[in-house]
């Protein structure tokens, strides 16, 4: 069982991230999120991709690593990362630190959130930090840290999630979050700590300004 970490495609994610990875953490690289890492100076595991967007220097810069890449088809059916995920359960992980920015394409980054709801990865707690916001797939129990007055949104994902939490300032104690309904949205924590857990169902909780990096490394590797 391991923690990997993803770099995703699309719009830079904060750098200072990727110096929080324990070394001993592969770093999968989704299409140009090769270039997210060549900017951090962090070294990747493996690249995966269509690699439309990637830039010809990230991939020679894989190439003199000898980083192992796999290349799909441009028609390909799967976000790459999706492919990246796949990629994560395959190597057996148990926890997944996905990178990404925010801004783009908003049918992208939608669909980039909803990816990480996929049943295939239920068993694998997953975190997102996506530009400022940190989302955390929830499925059984999770917790989520912070300080008191933080904002977090507890979204549902595919139909009604059942929800009980702790140390958020409107409680929930079994009750049913519906996706096509706003209820799960601007809950606040009510201190450092709050945990939340899904009796049935999943459910995306999403703090729009979540803790920080507390560096942001940006040297480049020669």
């Amino acid at each position: 069982m391991a923690e990997i970490w993803i770099a995703s495609g699309g719009p830079r994610p904060e750098l200072g991230w990727f110096a929080h990875k324990p070394d001993r953490a592969p770093l999968i690289c989704a299409d140009s999120g090769l270039d997210h890492a060549l900017a951090a100076g962090a070294r990747p595991t493996l690249v995966v991709g269509d690699l439309d967007s990637v830039s010809d220097r990230a991939l020679a810069w894989a190439e003199r690593l000898e980083i192992e890449v796999q290349r799909a088809p441009r028609d390909k059916d799967e976000l790459d990362l999706e492919l990246a995920l796949t990629a994560a359960l395959e190597r057996h992980a148990s926890t997944i630190v996905v990178l990404a920015g925010d801004g783009g394409r908003l049918d992208m980054a939608v669909a980039s959130l909803m990816v990480l709801t996929q049943p295939r990865w239920a068993d694998i707690q997953i975190t997102a930090f996506v530009g400022a916001a940190t989302v955390t797939v929830v499925r059984g129990e999770r917790e989520l840290l912070g300080r008191a007055g933080d904002l977090v949104s507890l979204l549902p994902v595919g139909g009604p999630a059942r929800v009980h939490t702790r140390g958020l300032r409107f409680g929930l104690a079994g009750d049913e979050l519906a996706p096509w309904a706003g209820r799960g949205v601007s809950n606040e924590l009510t201190g450092s700590r709050a945990t939340v857990r899904v009796e049935a169902g999943v459910v995306l909780a999403i703090q729009p300004e979540g803790p920080r990096p507390s560096s942001d490394h940006r040297a480049e590797p020669a």
